[in-house]
């Protein structure tokens, strides 16, 4: 399971870094500093599989100050569940360790990119293909009914799975068709299957 996408906070804005990297008195680890502007912290632990929270930029800052001397040269805090923290070192590797650095580091992400996209993924991105719209169409106008916890990107990855199959628009629509009525992603189709095979046609 995914971190909780509704605990990430907006990403910070340069100027607010820029401000704290002055008080601070030197330049926030660049990938630290990526982070905070994608998600400036999280408001509490991601969720039961990710037991971490994202520190926010004024967080990240003050940490690395009073840490001193006694954090290893060049590590920065990225998220904490006290009393581990995870951090990130001078290769720019996502490391767990104890507040009070003590135990031997953890290994964890080769970046903080790589660790980020693993616990939150970027959105899915729709084929421009008009598939969607047009399902959402059918639905709203009552002439498609989904089955219960069906998606509208569900179906159309079910349909475009058969669209590739035919030598042309028309038989592409004709497969296409038969995986929308055959789907069991839907629960009725009320429209007129000529004209729905037409409207199929047109996206081939």
């Amino acid at each position: 399971m995914g971190a909780d996408l509704t605990l990430l906070r907006r990403g910070a804005k340069p100027g607010e870094l820029a401000e704290l990297e002055r008080a601070l008195g030197q330049a926030i680890h660049p990938s630290v500093r990526a982070a905070l502007l994608r998600h400036d912290g999280s408001r509490d632990l991601l969720g039961e599989s990710i037991e971490w929270q994202l520190l926010n930029a004024r967080e990240v800052c003050e940490m690395r100050r009073d840490w001193g001397t006694a954090a290893p040269t060049g590590w920065w805090p990225l998220a904490a569940n006290e009393p581990r923290l995870l951090c990130v070192d001078g290769r720019g590797c996502v490391m767990e360790v104890d507040v009070d650095f003590e135990e031997r580091p953890r290994a964890i992400a080769a970046s903080v990119a790589a660790w980020l996209t693993a616990i939150a993924p970027p959105p899915r991105v729709r084929p421009d293909d008009g598939l969607v719209p047009l399902i959402e169409q059918l639905v709203a106008d009552g002439e498609l009914e989904l089955a219960e916890g069906a998606s509208l990107d569900q179906l159309a990855d079910a349909i475009r799975e058969r669209m590739t199959d035919g030598d042309d628009a028309k038989q592409r629509a004709t497969l296409a068709l038969a995986a929308l009525i055959r789907s069991a992603l839907v629960e009725e189709v009320y429209l007129d299957e000529a004209a729905l095979a037409r409207r199929l046609a047109a996206l081939t």
